[in-house]
């Protein structure tokens, strides 16, 4: 592939002394939230329990031989009830393969595993989002500040999903041999990859194919070896039961940015709004068949796979669209240049209602909100809208519609 970019105006305006200000208030959190986590009588406050608890349990259980308990919600959650101090619904649903980095954290105290991933997270976001946006870097960072405030006071893994995605596409335009790694790497979170195969199957890619598919069969072996065979069929069985769990609607939908998470949080019934679900997931798709069949520049096709990779699970969470930095990132160029001052404005709108919906419901009506509705999703299809209309543009070569269209 070759990167066709072009264009240096800013998408929104956002001064170099706002930007080291908010990076400087990300550090200054990591560190709070280690001391918080650590010891938080030092802040006059409770323990909580955030989900990087549940990462650092679970390589805990690991080393306790009792990983399969992880596995089994009715096992686990009167031990994190005994942590939190408070009922809580934290099931563990990840691949065998992320509990080789669940083990490696558990080998340092909580509070110090806390602040190694949440920083290291931080910073491989940095260095990629920062390849990827070039000088449109800090408009990128402000149109996902949200997401990346929930995943760093969570201590969540949406930047290390990001990094992979970004360095994937990175490599893709650079043309490098390496490409496939981070697709393979993205085997412990698969539905945020799906676009991703797409793309690099329609351009029948089968080093980067080959490169993935080994990466992944190489990271089983070593989780199966870790952890023994039984445990695939141990995470078979969460994975089913976690389809349980979302149907009957366990999960806190507020905090999901699926189209199944809106549709469920209005009484839909479960199977008709899964239904719906899944006809956008593949809408999104075909969007990216067609530009990829239609040859459109590289930088063009990737960000629309990285948008629908928002599209496909039901299971969407606002700490994931922290990959929308990537889309935004590679489109940023078409969106500035070709985008009219109304389309970027509501850009801006929709990215912080998708990014921030749910931490806005957390901060107005605490961790409890059953009876919010999930509207991050609305926030997501603007998004794909919005940014899908603008390349089109650029494909056709057209220019910034006029604010008032003169009439014959």
């Amino acid at each position: 592939m070759t990167d066709t970019r072009s264009g240096d105006s800013p998408l929104i305006p956002v001064t170099a002394r706002s930007l080291r200000l908010i990076l400087v208030l990300m550090i200054a959190m990591i560190v709070f939230t280690a001391v918080e986590i650590g010891a938080p009588e030092l802040l006059g406050r409770q323990p909580g329990y955030v989900d990087f608890h549940i990462f650092h349990l679970v390589g805990e259980l690991f080393w306790r031989g009792d990983l399969a308990v992880a596995y089994d919600a009715r096992a686990l959650m009167p031990i994190q009830w005994e942590r939190a101090g408070t009922e809580i619904f934290m099931p563990w649903t990840y691949p065998p393969i992320f509990n080789l980095v669940s083990a490696g954290l558990a080998l340092m105290p909580l509070w110090l595993a806390y602040l190694v991933f949440a920083s290291l997270g931080l910073g491989l976001w940095l260095w990629v989002i920062r390849r990827l946006a070039g000088p449109q870097f800090a408009p990128v960072l402000m149109m996902v500040l949200p997401s990346l405030i929930v995943t760093l006071r969570y201590g969540q893994n949406g930047l290390y999903s990001t990094t992979l995605v970004g360095l994937f596409c990175l490599l893709c335009l650079r043309g490098s041999a390496w490409r496939g790694v981070p697709l393979g790497l993205m085997a412990y979170k698969p539905h945020l990859g799906v676009g991703l195969v797409l793309v690099a199957l329609l351009r029948l890619d089968w080093r980067a194919i080959a490169v993935a598919a080994a990466v992944t069969v190489a990271l089983i072996g070593a989780a199966t070896l870790a952890f023994g065979p039984d445990i695939w069929a141990a995470f078979l069985a969460s994975a089913r039961e976690s389809g349980e769990f979302l149907r009957l609607g366990f999960y806190p939908l507020f905090r999901m940015t699926s189209v199944y998470a809106l549709i469920r949080a209005f009484d839909m019934a479960p199977g008709l709004a899964m239904g719906i679900h899944l006809t956008l997931a593949l809408l999104a798709l075909a969007v990216v068949v067609h530009a990829s069949l239609a040859k459109w520049a590289p930088h063009r096709v990737l960000a629309l796979a990285v948008l629908s990779c928002v599209a496909v699970s039901p299971y969407n969470y606002d700490y994931d669209l922290c990959i929308l930095s990537v889309a935004l990132a590679l489109a940023a160029p078409d969106l500035a240049r070709l985008g009219s001052a109304a389309e970027r404005g509501l850009l801006f709108a929709a990215s912080w209602l998708a990014c921030g919906y749910g931490l806005g419901k957390v901060l107005a009506f605490g961790p409890v909100a059953d009876d919010v509705p999930s509207l991050g999703a609305i926030g997501v299809i603007a998004v794909c809208a919005i940014t899908w209309r603008i390349l089109r543009r650029a494909e056709r070569g057209e220019q910034v519609p006029a604010l008032h269209p003169q009439t014959a």
